[in-house]
């Protein structure tokens, strides 16, 4: 069974709703995110944890440094919405793509670049057997 997880926050909030528990063993295919206002000042980034702990690699962002500045590049485990677009995908970033069954899945805005309403999506495909109640 496929399923699409979304996690939205609006202006003026750092944590993203709703939190989802997974009531079975999953195994991550991709994560999106959109923006209603795109990033204007700098680059935006999100995580998503599992029971605390980021799905995401560790990974070098490449910032779009403000005018005068030069870019800084950091360990994060991160995804990024770059200045000045409203939408991204990623499927090949993942930590570990399995998630077991009773995890919790949590978002977090790390910074919003001065963009607002963001949306991000994860989609996932159930791996264990449906039981005898379920269809």
């Amino acid at each position: 069974m496929n399923r699409t997880l979304s996690f939205h926050i609006e202006a003026g909030t750092q944590v993203m709703a709703p939190a989802h528990y997974l009531e079975a063993d999953y195994v991550l295919v991709s994560a999106r995110i959109y923006a209603e206002k795109a990033p204007s000042v700098e680059d935006a980034e999100f995580d998503i944890y599992a029971d605390g702990v980021s799905i995401f690699e560790n990974q070098t962002p490449t910032p779009t440094p403000m005018p005068g500045t030069e870019a800084v590049l950091t360990k994060t485990t991160a995804i990024v919405l770059t200045k000045g677009n409203n939408s991204a995908e990623f499927t090949a970033d993942f930590l570990n793509e399995e998630l077991e069954e009773g995890t919790w899945l949590t978002g977090k805005l790390i910074k919003s670049g001065g963009g607002n309403n963001f949306t991000v999506q994860l989609d996932i495909i159930r791996v264990t057997e449906l039981g005898e109640n379920e269809e």
